[in-house]
């Protein structure tokens, strides 16, 4: 059985890379949270500055196929 679900994660990125994760609401809880976590961890970005940490949200919809 399929599951649809969506995660909303808030990012910390200092010198272009995530440096922690904060999943600020997931339905259904926890489901997907462990995904999302690690998938954002691998993101690259660009840097803003040295010793600039950036707060970033972004929101995960996942659907059945």
């Amino acid at each position: 059985e399929s599951v649809a679900g969506s995660v909303i994660a808030r990012l910390t990125i200092h010198a272009g890379r995530v440096t922690d994760v904060d999943i600020v609401q997931s339905s259904p809880s926890g489901m997907f949270d462990a995904i999302v976590r690690n998938a954002v961890l691998q993101y690259r970005c660009a840097s803003a500055g040295d010793g600039v940490t950036q707060i970033a949200q972004q929101t995960f919809e996942f659907r059945p196929e």
